[in-house]
């Protein structure tokens, strides 16, 4: 074989082999291309997924296990998809109305049990912190005013509602409070409030 053969023959085995690597180079960039549409196609499905259990979302312990667990789907995915941050916050401030909603109607208990489920699937949610001190100061107030009419109806004042009938503790407290009342009568003065001076 000539030179001028071996030289030609050389030359198109070199076009040959620089065409396998940019094939080569061109099927890797066509899968990792796919490989990422696919991916943003599972991130859009998931964030959809979450907007869905938002839509729906009923602030009770099961909605919340629920719209967590779709939360997590996205956050495996995709863990800074700016709608983890806004469905936790948007559930968070229906969990709050919830709560004290429930604590108005004297459900205190059920009221910290909605809350502190929120704070386990919702974690870094404001307002749930809020939310926790409102139902509190709830609860603060209507023991108050439980234990003030006690305290008026035991005195016999009249049209002092004293609650529900029964031993309760506020009615418990008002009859201790009324009989040493009635042992000082005349000497005694009641002050309102824990931090007022005597």
């Amino acid at each position: 074989v000539s030179a001028e053969l071996r030289a030609a023959i050389e030359e198109d085995l070199g076009r040959i082999d620089q065409r396998e690597r940019e094939a080569a180079r061109e099927s890797m960039v066509a899968r990792q291309e796919a490989a990422r549409a696919a991916e943003q196609q599972r991130v859009a499905t998931a964030v959809a997924q979450v907007r869905s259990a938002l839509d729906g979302f009923s602030a009770t312990p099961a909605g919340l296990q629920t719209l967590a667990a779709r939360i997590g789907a996205l956050a495996a995915l995709d863990p800074g998809n700016a709608a983890i941050a806004s469905t936790r916050a948007a559930a968070a401030q229906k969990v709050a109305a919830a709560a004290n909603e429930t604590a108005k109607a004297g459900r205190y208990d059920e009221a910290y049990a909605l809350l502190a489920r929120a704070a386990v699937d919702l974690p870094g949610a404001p307002g749930i912190a809020t939310a926790r001190t409102q139902v509190e100061s709830l609860q603060a107030d209507a023991a108050k005013q439980a234990q003030a009419r006690a305290v008026a109806a035991a005195l016999g004042v009249a049209n002092a509602d004293a609650g529900a009938p029964g031993p309760s503790p506020s009615a418990r407290w008002a009859a201790a409070v009324v009989k040493d009342l009635q042992a000082h009568r005349g000497s005694c003065l009641i002050i309102a409030g824990d931090t007022q001076p005597p």
